[in-house]
C-alpha cells in the first residue's frame, strides 16, 4: 500500500500546504490511475464532471479516504459569511482555536456527521470509505493578501496587537494536515510526512534583530547578549549611513548581516520598492556584507515589493502582513508565483508589548508561553527586536529559556532558509505493509527524517532506513495544545484598535 496523496486539481494554495507539510503526493491528470492501494487519501481541489465523479466514489466506496474542500463542490451545500471559527475542546481539532477567515464559508446540505461544530468539519462514511468535508476554499484563503491589526492571547487584560496577516493561514494549514491524519487512521494507515527541523531536532530558535537605524551603542550592548549565550542572531539593517553601519557592525562574529532597507519604508509601487532596496545592497557590498535576506520595514507586504525582492536576488524575506506563525513557503501572487522563501516569524516585538504597557515581567511570561505552545505545534521558534527598545534584561531572560530547552536548533534565517531548501528537494517513496515501512530514499539525503504518526496520540521521528518494522519503532505521546476559555476576546471590539492604527499610518507617513 502506498503512503501517497493523490491531488485532483493544481491549484496553488494547496501545493504551498503540501509543501510545508512535507507531504508525498501525485497531482492526478489520468483517472485510470485511481486505484485503492495506490493513494491512501485523495485531496479533491477541483469541479469534477459525471465521469471524474463517478470514478471517485468508487474509490471511496472501495475503502478509499478523501477529503474536500468546498470548491470542489462535491457536495450540494449552503453558503454564510465568517470573520471567524472557533474550534470545539474536545475534537481532533481542538488545538486550532481561533481560525480568522473573513470570508464565505460552505455548509453541506446533506446530513453529515461534525467532526468539528465550531469549525464546521464534517464527516461521511459512503461505502467502506470516509470523506471529510473542509468548510473553506483553500486556495482562495492561503492567496490571501489582505492584512489587518489583530490581538494576541495572554492572561492579562490589555494585550498586544500589531498589522499581520488577515487569514490565519497556519491554522489552515493545521487543519488540513490534522484531517489527512484522521483519515489515515481510517483505513488503519500511518501517517508519514517529512519533519519539519533536521534529524531529531525539536524545534529550532531564531533571534532577528531589526536595526531600524539605532546607534552603534545599542547594537553592541545586543551583540554582547547575543555572544553571551552564544547566539548568532539574523540581524537586518537600515543602510542609510556607511560611517554608522561600520562603528555598528566591523566588528560583529559569527552573526548574520543584511538588508532591512535604505529608507525604512515600503511603497505601493515596483520601482520605487526595487530603488529603495537596490540602494541598500549597494551600500552594504561597500563593507562586503552580503545580502541574502530581506525584511520589509513594519513587516509591509505587497506584490511589487514582492516583485522587486525576487528581481533583486534575495533567497529568503520575512513580512508579517503576509503570514506569521507558520512554515516557510514560496508566495503565490495574482498571476506569479515567487521564488523567495517566505520565512513566517511571531509577529509581536517588545516594543508592541510596551505599547500595552506589559512590565518587563510580563514579557518575559509572554515570551517563555509563547515558545512553549510553539513547542507544542512544532512551529518555529522566531522571535525579533529592536535594539532602540533596550528591553535587554529580558532578551537575556528569554535567550537563557531557550538555552535551557533541549533538542532545539539554533539557527540563523539563512541557516533555516538553507535547511528548507535541502527539506524540500528530499523524496521519498513510501509503502506500508505487514507491518512494515519501506521506504526508498530517492536522492539519499540524510539529514531529512520522517514523521510518523499511529494514531491520534502517538507519533514518532524516524531515521529514513530502507526498512522500519512498526513494532521497533519508539512511540512518543502526541503533546496536546489547549487554548484559553476566554479567547474570543481577542477577537472583540477595542478602541486601542484604532488609536494603534492611527499611529502606525502616522509612522509610517513621518518616516
Amino acid at each position: 500500500m502506498k503512503l501517497k496523496i493523490g491531488v485532483i486539481g493544481k491549484e496553488k494554495g494547496w501545493k504551498i500546504i503540501l509543501q510545508q507539510e512535507g507531504i508525498f503526493y501525485d497531482i492526478i491528470t489520468d483517472f485510470s490511475t485511481i486505484k485503492i492501494d495506490e493513494y491512501s487519501v485523495l485531496i479533491i481541489c477541483k469541479k469534477l464532471d459525471n465521469e471524474e465523479k463517478k470514478v471517485v466514489n468508487n474509490y471511496i466506496k472501495s475503502g478509499g479516504s478523501v477529503l474536500i474542500d468546498s470548491y470542489s463542490q462535491f457536495e450540494p451545500y449552503k453558503k454564510i459569511r465568517r470573520k471567524y471559527l472557533i474550534s470545539e475542546r474536545n475534537s481532533i481539532f481542538s488545538s486550532i482555536g481561533i481560525v480568522d477567515v473573513f470570508d464565505d464559508i460552505y455548509l453541506p446540505k446533506n446530513n453529515m456527521k461534525a467532526l468539528d461544530t465550531g469549525l464546521k468539519i464534517y464527516t461521511k462514511k459512503i461505502g467502506k470509505g470516509a470523506i471529510i468535508f473542509l468548510p473553506f476554499d483553500i486556495n482562495k484563503l492561503l492567496r490571501n493578501k489582505q492584512s489587518k491589526r489583530k490581538r494576541f492571547s495572554d492572561d492579562r487584560k490589555e494585550l498586544g496587537s500589531e498589522i499581520v496577516a488577515q487569514v490565519s493561514k497556519g491554522k489552515i494549514r493545521r487543519i488540513v494536515r490534522i484531517s489527512l491524519e484522521y483519515l489515515h487512521f481510517q483505513r488503519d494507515l500511518p501517517f508519514v510526512q517529512k519533519w519539519y527541523y533536521p534529524q531529531y531536532s525539536k524545534n529550532i530558535f531564531i533571534f532577528r534583530v531589526d536595526d531600524d537605524g539605532c546607534k552603534p551603542e545599542e547594537a553592541k550592548k545586543m551583540y554582547e547578549i547575543c555572544q553571551k549565550h552564544k547566539i548568532n542572531a539574523s540581524w537586518f539593517l537600515v543602510a542609510d549611513s556607511l560611517d554608522r553601519l561600520k562603528k555598528s557592525y566591523s566588528n560583529f562574529k559569527s552573526q548574520e548581516l543584511t538588508l532591512h532597507c535604505f529608507k525604512h519604508q515600503t511603497y505601493k509601487n515596483y520601482n520605487d520598492n526595487y530603488s529603495n532596496l537596490k540602494k541598500g545592497k549597494e551600500i552594504l557590498k561597500k563593507l562586503q556584507i552580503e545580502t541574502t535576506g530581506f525584511v520589509s520595514p513594519f513587516g509591509a507586504w505587497n506584490e511589487s515589493l514582492a516583485k522587486a525582492v525576487d528581481n533583486l536576488n534575495f533567497a529568503y524575506s520575512s513580512e508579517f502582513a503576509l503570514d506569521y506563525d507558520n512554515l516557510p513557503f514560496f508566495p503565490e501572487g495574482n498571476n506569479e508565483s515567487y521564488r523567495t522563501l517566505q520565512i513566517p516569524i511571531h509577529p509581536i516585538s517588545m516594543g508592541r508589548l510596551h505599547r500595552s504597557h506589559y512590565s518587563e515581567n510580563e514579557m518575559k511570561n509572554y515570551y517563555k508561553k509563547v515558545i512553549l505552545r510553539k513547542l507544542v505545534l512544532n512551529e518555529p521558534i522566531i522571535l525579533y527586536h529592536h535594539p532602540h527598545h533596550k528591553k535587554l534584561d529580558v532578551i537575556d531572560d528569554i535567550v537563557e529559556f531557550i538555552n535551557n530547552q533541549t533538542g532545539i536548533w539554533k539557527t540563523t534565517m539563512d541557516g533555516f532558509r538553507k535547511w528548507w531548501k535541502k527539506r524540500i528537494q528530499a523524496k521519498f517513496k513510501i509503502e506500508y505493509a505487514d507491518n512494515e515501512l519501506k521506504i526508498l530514499n530517492e536522492n539519499e539525503n540524510n539529514e531529512v527524517y520522517l514523521r510518523v504518526a499511529a494514531d491520534e496520540n502517538n507519533e514518532s521521528i524516524v531515521k529514513p532506513a530502507s526498512e522500519i518494522s512498526y513494532d521497533s519503532i519508539v512511540w512518543k505521546n502526541a503533546p496536546k495544545f489547549s487554548f484559553p476559555d476566554n479567547i474570543k476576546r481577542i477577537r472583540q471590539w477595542q478602541w486601542r484598535d484604532y488609536l494603534y492604527d492611527y499611529e502606525s499610518r502616522k509612522a509610517r507617513r513621518l518616516l
